[in-house]
């Protein structure tokens, strides 16, 4: 399955560690844990990829097909977001605006808007730039 504008999209699969299998799930970024299974994002961490494909079942240990490199992805929205807006991993593997942490600290800035999103759950488009952690 495909998203209009994705570009130059590659995968590779993961085993679910949880499960990932909603349809809901599809374009949500994605972390591997310490047993190198997949589990959503939470907000703050680096994704090693994002679901391209809907899991055939929840069976922990099911494969996984991940968004893992592109030159534009789909991702699901954490919040409304502007074409141009820096974004960052949010909670249940959703993509939001990274802005400034109130308190300091930093982030990992994984990409740029290319397409805009209205509200949470809106699916949008995003040039990977993964620029690392600034503050």
């Amino acid at each position: 399955m495909s998203h209009q504008y994705q570009e130059d999209v590659k995968y590779t699969s993961y085993p679910q560690g949880a499960d990932l299998s909603a349809a809901a799930n599809l374009y949500r970024a994605v972390t591997i844990n310490s047993s190198g299974q997949l589990g959503l994002a939470t907000a703050g961490s680096i994704p090693v990829g994002f679901i391209g494909q809907q899991p055939e079942n929840g069976t922990v240990g099911t494969q996984v097909t991940v968004i893992h490199d592109a030159a534009k992805h789909a991702v699901v929205a954490h919040e409304a977001v502007a074409v141009g807006d820096l974004v960052n991993t949010e909670g249940a593997g959703r993509m939001g605006k990274a802005a400034a942490r109130s308190g300091g600290g930093t982030q990992f800035i994984y990409g740029i808007a290319v397409t805009a999103a209205s509200a949470a759950d809106d699916v949008f488009i995003v040039q990977p730039i993964k620029s690392g952690l600034v503050a």
